[in-house]
């Protein structure tokens, strides 16, 4: 009887994070007028751009099978423009090539460098007009991870912010002022944002034994797929104000992890579900799934290995 109370009360785990009781997202947003489309990315013998609304029409708005230059990395959608920025090479194992914006109406491309390395992570501006990006240094004196901000011609490159620790899934906002970012530390992770012009840092919210895959933004809040240390079959996406409050459950996910998480008018919601295997990247298949929250009606849509955000009709 001691033997079960002390391994009951000292040893056993903690209760998943999981179990915690946080408040059901609603919307308020009147959907009955919809027209908006999930702009996604097919992996295969080309690299495809798609377009698909929640009644599971598509449209191909773009691929790379009879260019001479192969698409190797793909950013979010620049919505405002109408643009993705590429980077392309004839060696689709290289780690640079061109920096190329294609505007999704008319399939039109821009070279706008003509050596750009694929980063570890990257974001563009809504606009299309500033990127933001990741790399690693082993170099001792620099060693870590550095936010770097510039336009995208290369011009007015700036160094944002520096970790030890990996700064993943930047994103900026929609007058591209703030870039949102997870950053790891050990068993714990930060969801932070930085003020472009004053480069301050604020902690938004941290979360201990837990995994955030992808993070977006809509309006003023942060949208964000998150799921336990070691589990890769299931979790939440959830939601919550840049001062730290109010944070919501928008869904739960099964099958693998949610990635390209991105909300549209508060009531659609897209995103990927890839199945783990060795990692989960941008060219990993997965389930697209719209949801309308409203319903709390999850609809799959088509496989996919990458979405890149919602476009106005």
């Amino acid at each position: 009887g001691l033997a079960w109370y002390f391994n009951k009360t000292y040893l056993q785990p903690s209760a998943s994070h999981s179990t915690e009781k946080i408040p059901q997202f609603k919307t308020s947003s009147n959907d009955e007028n919809f027209k908006g489309k999930l702009i996604y990315v097919t992996t295969g013998t080309a690299r495809e751009i798609w377009a698909v609304d929640p009644a599971k029409t598509s449209k191909k708005l773009f691929t790379d099978a009879d260019e001479a230059e192969k698409i190797i990395e793909i950013s979010n959608l620049a919505s405002l423009s109408g643009e993705v920025l590429t980077i392309t090479s004839a060696d689709t194992s290289s780690r640079s090539g061109k920096l190329v914006a294609i505007n999704l109406s008319n399939s039109k491309e821009t070279i706008l460098q003509k050596i750009f390395t694929v980063p570890s992570s990257w974001t563009v501006s809504l606009d299309g007009q500033k990127i933001a990006y990741t790399k690693f240094s082993n170099i001792e004196e620099n060693y870590g991870y550095t936010l770097y901000s510039s336009d995208r011609s290369g011009t007015n490159l700036r160094e944002l912010t520096r970790s030890d620790q990996e700064i993943k899934t930047p994103i900026w906002n929609e007058n591209s002022t703030k870039i949102a970012y997870v950053k790891n530390t050990d068993s714990k992770l930060q969801l932070n944002v930085i003020d472009i012009n004053s480069l301050e840092v604020k902690e938004i919210k941290n979360f201990d034994s837990q995994v955030i895959d992808f993070l977006s933004w809509s309006g003023d809040k942060l949208v964000f797929s998150i799921r336990d240390l070691g589990n890769n079959k299931s979790g939440k996406i959830e939601i919550i104000d840049l001062n730290g409050r109010n944070l919501e459950k928008m869904t739960d996910f099964e099958g693998g992890i949610a990635n390209f998480t991105y909300l549209k008018n508060s009531s659609w919601l897209g995103f990927l579900i890839a199945q783990y295997k060795d990692k989960v990247n941008d060219s990993t298949t997965g389930q697209i799934y719209i949801e309308n929250l409203k319903k709390a009606e999850k609809i799959p849509v088509q496989k996919g290995s990458q979405i890149l955000g919602w476009q106005d009709e």
